[in-house]
Formats: C-alpha cells, structure tokens, sequence
C-alpha cells in the first residue's frame, strides 16, 4: 500500500484574545457559549479554517470539490478558567428611532485576554516548504489582526495575539520523524512570525472626549431607594464603551446624511452590513468597530428624580 503522504508539518500555537470573543452559542442562543462536554469553550475547527480561507483561498492548502484539504484544521480550545462576560445590546427601528419590539438581547462573549491554543496539521507528497510559507503566512495574519475569528467580527469581536507558535516538520522517509510522527511527538521548535504589510485594509485611530458617558450594564448595582439603578458596562473591571454602539451611532449618522449625498441605502448595507432579508442571511460589514477605550477615567454618581406625571 503506498502512503498517501511523504511529509508533514505540525504547527501548534497559543494565544490570546486582544478584544472579546464570541464562539456562537447552543442552538443559536446569543446568551450561551459554544462548549465541550466538559464545560470548556471552545471554537470550531471549521470556523477557523473558514476565516483563513475567506482571507485567502489556497486550494492547495484547503482542497476543491476534485481534492480534499491538505490542511487539518484544530478545535480552538481556550482556557479552562475562562471568564464569560455579557454585552446588552439593542436593536433600533430606523423608522422611529425607538428600540425595536423584539430588539433588547444580551450577547455573551469571552473577554479581552482569555487565552487559547490550537493546532495546525499539513500532510503532502511534496511540496513542504511552499506550505509552510502559506501557512506561516495565514499565522502572521492572524497576529496582526487581519483575520479575526467568531461572530460580531464588524462590532470588535474576534481579535487574537499569537504568543507562541512552534513548528514540527516531519520526513516521513526519515525513521526518527517517521517514529515521532507515529507517535504523535509534537517537540516543535518555537519561529517568529513575520511582520505583514496591511493587505487591502484602511485603519482609522479616533481620539475623543466626553464630559459624561452611561454604556449601561446589564443589571444594576442593586434596588431601593439609596441603591444605583444602573450602572456602567465593564470587562475585566475597566469601563467599556462597546464597538457595537460606535457602530450604531455611525449608522445613525449615515442614514440621515446619505440622502442628502445622494448616496443609496444599499451602500451602507455594503459597509456596515445588515441583517437577513427576503430569506437571505444577511450581509457582513466591510467596516469593523472596536470597543472604545479609556485613557482616563473617573466613575461618578449622578442622581436623578422619576416625576409622576
């Protein structure tokens, strides 16, 4: 029986989430997490290899309807003591302006700094050196946060460091790689990655100010009289002014001025995406929005009166 591949790489990296995170939850759920039988989160393997084939289609690496994939795909594993954090979101009618009838829902997501690992297979007959520059290539876009991972990609989720990468080569004519192989040795030795020119993409770094600013909770600080009724949004104990709400202000913003430009509706779908319509599944955003950060901040108390009109 002849072998159906000659050479191997194996590539296992580790990381961490620069921005939160979301892995999609059980049946669709926005509250839940996808996770393991054993209660560990986790993304699947083929959301991974889906954000790196969107960013750059290899048939070599991923295969074709005539070839399977080169490219074994892991499951991201994150880390066991991962902390779930909650982000309230609403769903505004641009007709009047109001919170949608169906629009309030909380969106769970892992936050900022959660680490994770996963592993990267390639089995070929030849060609070793050319994959593991397209695969190294994929790495490096990932540490630089061309390719972001999970769901709500456009409101700031998803973006990833890779701390640590170490790479195994495998020639399986030689007897100590074919014995590591068979046995699953995985002493790779740790590479850098190459720092990649952005590719196609425009950044924008907004400073701003604001004398006062409430991105509510989803619960308060407790009730009575003397109790907060509301308080700020924040993750790993910083406030937070989340990308979800940038975005919808920015919106806002183009859908009001956009006529006056001239400037047709389906654009703005173009850019900032929209949801599903006439049984399609909606439209990603080419326009991605990270959370906002503080620089200097200073929580107050603010009280206000409730009027029985």
């Amino acid at each position: 029986m002849m072998a159906s591949f000659a050479y191997a790489l194996r590539y296992t990296v580790e990381g961490h989430c620069v921005t939160p995170l979301r892995t999609g939850g059980t049946e669709g759920d926005p509250q839940t997490l996808l996770r393991d039988a054993a209660g560990r989160a986790f993304l699947q393997g083929g959301s991974l290899a889906g954000a790196l084939r969107a960013w750059n289609d290899c048939p070599a690496l991923f295969g074709s309807q005539e070839s399977e994939s080169a490219l074994i795909v892991s499951d991201v594993m994150f880390d066991t003591q991962a902390v779930q954090s909650i982000r309230p979101r609403v769903r505004i009618d641009g007709a009047t302006g109001t919170v949608d009838g169906t629009g309030k829902f909380d969106v769970a997501c892992l936050v900022a700094g959660t680490g994770f690992s996963f592993t990267l297979v390639w089995r070929g007959m030849d060609g070793m050196t050319q994959a593991q520059s397209e695969i190294e290539e994929y790495l490096s876009s990932l540490d630089s946060g061309a390719i972001v991972l999970g769901a709500q990609r456009s409101n700031g989720f998803g973006q990833v460091r890779l701390d640590r990468v170490k790479r195994r080569r495998y020639e399986l004519a030689d007897a100590a790689d074919r014995a590591a192989w068979l046995d699953d040795v995985e002493d790779g030795t740790p590479i850098r990655l190459s720092a990649l020119p952005p590719r196609d993409r425009v950044v924008f770094s907004v400073t701003a100010a604001s004398d006062a600013l409430l991105v509510k909770a989803p619960t308060g600080l407790g009730v009575g009289r003397s109790s907060v009724k509301a308080a700020m949004l924040t993750e790993n104990d910083r406030p937070v002014l989340p990308g979800s709400s940038i975005k919808g202000a920015f919106r806002s913003q183009m859908v009001r001025i956009a006529p006056m430009l001239g400037i047709p509706a389906e654009r703005i779908d173009a850019l900032l995406g929209r949801g599903d319509r006439d049984g399609d599944n909606g439209v990603a955003g080419r326009l991605r929005f990270s959370d906002g950060a503080f620089t200097r901040d200073r929580q107050f108390r603010i009280n206000r009166i409730r009027l029985d009109r």
